[in-house]
């Protein structure tokens, strides 16, 4: 690593999604120190600010007819994270409801991790990769546990949690050069990643029933939230259908699915994951 610059910083955008930055900034804080995360408030909300004091909090309008929303935010994720890229080895861009995790049997620091990549990929010709593809998995709803239940800090990830893969959820959100455009940090580039065997990218939109529903709460206006609901609705009455061959038993074998990723099956995240989030 450069030694004239901070080995990571993290990076996401946020239009109100409360309950969700609060835990992504108690997550990444524990990683990096707050003035490492950097957070694009869309809307320049004053409780995003609230929320991450320590953190940088960087307002920007909000276009309610959402045009080219997604370009638009795209544009400025890379070109932010381009320049902080200056002042930063890494950088981890992403939306505020999925966090890079360490494998916990490597670790618990991605920033320790990262050092790994001072001279190469491990089992890669080559030098350093420029981006890393963490492997992609999306967390699924729990039993419910109404609004206010569970305390702020208190993980949502409690022993057994049960997620899906799918190929398009793993992507190059771990850089350490600019890429062509982070479509709203949820397509961040075409360009291909090493995919790390030790990285996950844990995406969290459906994972808790109380953080979907104040989520689509505050964006019960926007078109898109009918999607979001519909999506939820449809994933509910997939884990209510009784296991036909899907493994819903013991911790799922993540280098296995690595190798398979268009598996659509339902597994059980590893008991060593609970208590990340």
């Amino acid at each position: 690593m450069d030694p004239t610059k901070a080995p990571c910083g993290c990076l996401t955008t946020v239009y109100r999604d409360y309950d969700f930055l609060q835990r992504w900034v108690n997550y990444y804080s524990v990683q990096f120190d707050r003035q490492h995360l950097y957070i694009i408030s869309q809307g320049n909300d004053p409780q995003h600010r609230e929320i991450a004091r320590g953190c940088n909090v960087i307002g920007i309008p909000r276009d309610g007819s959402l045009y080219r929303h997604e370009r638009r935010m795209g544009n400025i994720l890379s070109n932010f994270c381009a320049g902080l890229l200056r002042y930063y080895n890494w950088m981890i861009v992403g939306t505020v409801d999925e966090i890079v995790v360490l494998d916990p049997e490597q670790g618990e620091s991605v920033e320790s991790y990262l050092h790994r990549y001072e001279t190469g990929a491990p089992g890669m010709e080559g030098g350093v990769p420029e981006t890393l593809t963490p492997f992609g998995i999306e967390l699924l709803p729990q039993a419910p546990v109404a609004a206010g239940d569970r305390h702020a800090d208190e993980p949502v990830i409690q022993h057994q949690h049960k997620f899906r893969i799918d190929p398009v959820l793993s992507k190059p959100c771990l850089v350490r050069k600019q890429v062509k455009s982070f479509e709203a940090a949820s397509e961040p580039s075409l360009e291909a990643g090493f995919m790390d065997p030790h990285l996950y990218l844990l995406h969290l939109r459906y994972c808790d029933e109380a953080l979907f529903m104040a989520r689509l709460k505050a964006r019960e206006s926007e078109p898109r939230a009918a999607d979001d609901e519909i999506e939820f609705k449809k994933i509910t009455e997939m884990l209510q259908v009784p296991s036909q061959g899907k493994v819903l038993e013991g911790d799922a074998d993540l280098n296995v699915l690595r190798k398979d990723a268009e598996n659509r099956g339902v597994f059980c995240l590893p008991t060593r994951f609970s208590g990340l989030y």
